[in-house]
Parts: C-alpha cells; sequence; structure tokens
C-alpha cells in the first residue's frame, strides 16, 4: 500500500508534536533541581509584576516562540536527512552543532523581542535596542545548567535548550532506526 505524500506529512508532523511533549517530560524529570522554582511559581519573579493578561501574552508568546524554533529544526533536520542520506553520521553532527549554535544566537535575540513585547504592555518604556551581540558563552552554558536558584526566564531558555537538544537526539534516532 502506498502511503500520500499528505499521510507522510501528517505522520511527520504527530511525530514532531509526540517527540516534543516527551522531550518535555524527559527533561523536566532530568532537572529535578528546578522543581522547587516550578512549584513555588517564581515568587518575586518580574513576570508577577504583569496583570493577568498581559502575562498570558507573555506566555502564549513565549510558548509560540519555543514551539516555532522546534518546527523549524524539525524540518531541517528532515531536510538533511532527505538530502544526505549516505552521509548520515556526518550530517548528524553538523546538524547538532548548527542547532546549538542557532539556539545561541536566537537566545542571544531574544531579550529584544521581549522588550518589545514589554514596550507593547507597558505605556511609556522608550525605544530602544537591549541586544549588545552575542550572549556571552559562559551565560549560555550556565542557561543550560539550569541552576535552581535562577529567574523564570532563565529557566525557560535552559529548558527549551534542552528540550531541543533532546528533540534533535530522537529525531536522529528514529531516523536511523527506519533506514
Amino acid at each position: 500500500m502506498q502511503v500520500s505524500d499528505d499521510q507522510h506529512r501528517g505522520q511527520t508532523w504527530l511525530d514532531f508534536f509526540l517527540v516534543t511533549a516527551l522531550s518535555l517530560a524527559l527533561c523536566l524529570l532530568w532537572h529535578r533541581q528546578i522543581w522547587p522554582s516550578l512549584s513555588s511559581l517564581y515568587p518575586g519573579d518580574s513576570f508577577h509584576t504583569l496583570d493577568f493578561l498581559p502575562a498570558l501574552g507573555l506566555a502564549a508568546l513565549t510558548s509560540i516562540a519555543a514551539l516555532m524554533l522546534f518546527a523549524i529544526s524539525w524540518r531541517a533536520t528532515c531536510s538533511l536527512d532527505k538530502r544526505f542520506k549516505k552521509h548520515r553520521w556526518v550530517v548528524i553532527g553538523l546538524d547538532l552543532v548548527a542547532t546549538a549554535m542557532l539556539f545561541w544566537v536566537l537566545l542571544s535575540l531574544a531579550p529584544q523581542m521581549f522588550y518589545a513585547y514589554y514596550q507593547t504592555v507597558i505605556p511609556g518604556l522608550p525605544a530602544q535596542w537591549v541586544v549588545q551581540g552575542l550572549l556571552p558563552l559562559n551565560d549560555y552554558l550556565t542557561l543550560l545548567t539550569l541552576p535552581p536558584d535562577a529567574t523564570l526566564a532563565s529557566h525557560a531558555a535552559g529548558l527549551t535548550g534542552w528540550m531541543l537538544l533532546c528533540n534533535k537526539c530522537i529525531q536522529w534516532l528514529n531516523i536511523l532506526r527506519r533506514n
């Protein structure tokens, strides 16, 4: 029985959502040191200075941005798999390095996106550029360690990075298993 492109595409995106959910669960289980912060809902975090709707909007913006990052990364890996079937191991390595670098660049630019959001919900914030370049490598690596006393934003960024890596690894294992 021949599988149509629409069925294959639908299965690919179902796999994407299942792997993303599995990645979140695995990352939360693996990084138990953040559970006390999660359960206390980060008291004193600047997120709590927002009213309900702006806070909901910020949570939605964060979730949508992370899902878009995961989807773009997922699609790129699917394209690489189709294009370089003979050199899979090299492509896997390059894909993981490129993903880590992409995440670093996006993480460095994210403060500007969030500042623009705050400008829309807090009247009087001046227009300014808040990004000063790439996040220093030490800060990037510290975010990925998910220190227990970090802010909500730091934990969200660190979990996003781990979920992205987990997504990649599961996706490549699945590709290798199929072939």
